[in-house]
């Protein structure tokens, strides 16, 4: 390949993780928390200022933008070609606890119980949630062109597991904590925690 060749390679690449990226609505610091890449680094990668990608960079990044790394290099035009599995971050956990609250909602609804993106809700419901068996659609009473989701069995349980290892790993940091600063912790917790309810209220 000629140089021409790498850089023109490379511009796709980097064209193709920008597009996911803003398809997903993610900024740059939640894909550098995803993948442990500064955010810095991840902005030179997409304005093509450094012009090549360490293949385990380009995999943890595709996992993160949930896609193939078949799909980052041009390969492929599949989006959703890598296998998917839900995630138990932040944003995949607050989804399934909306769920839980309530039977049946529709994507617009758990959007603004989350707070979370449009764009974010769908890709987690559709790349992970849906095809992992958690959650189901069923056509809506109110609206027959609208489609209700609710947590099916499988993932009920998988959130009580979830919160259930949360607890735990909460449980263990509390426990690192001395007495003195588990007491200064809920001082803090209890003024954040006042702060929020007036300001919704």
């Amino acid at each position: 390949m000629s140089e021409k060749e790498i850089s023109e390679k490379m511009q796709d690449i980097m064209s193709r993780m920008k597009k996911r990226r803003e398809e997903l609505d993610m900024s740059y610091q939640t894909l550098s928390d995803k993948v442990g890449i500064s955010k810095s680094t991840l902005q030179r990668y997409e304005t093509g200022y450094i012009k090549n990608m360490p293949v385990d960079k380009l995999e943890d990044i595709a996992n993160a933008l949930q896609v193939s790394p078949a799909y980052l290099m041009g390969w492929s035009e599949e989006v959703n070609e890598q296998p998917t599995t839900l995630d138990t971050s932040f944003e995949r956990a607050e989804i399934l606890r909306a769920l839980m609250e309530e039977k049946g909602m529709k994507v617009s609804d758990i959007v603004k119980i989350s707070g979370l993106p449009y764009s974010t809700v769908k890709a987690i419901l559709e790349r992970g949630a849906e095809k992992a068996g958690y959650v189901k659609r069923t056509d809506s009473r109110e609206d027959r062109r609208a489609k209700k989701i609710s947590l099916t069995s499988e993932g009920m349980f998988f959130i009580q597991r979830l919160t259930l290892a949360q607890s735990m790993y909460l449980k263990e940091i509390w426990d690192y904590l001395t007495h003195d600063e588990q007491e200064l912790f809920e001082v803090i917790n209890k003024k954040l925690l006042a702060h929020f309810s007036d300001a919704s209220s």
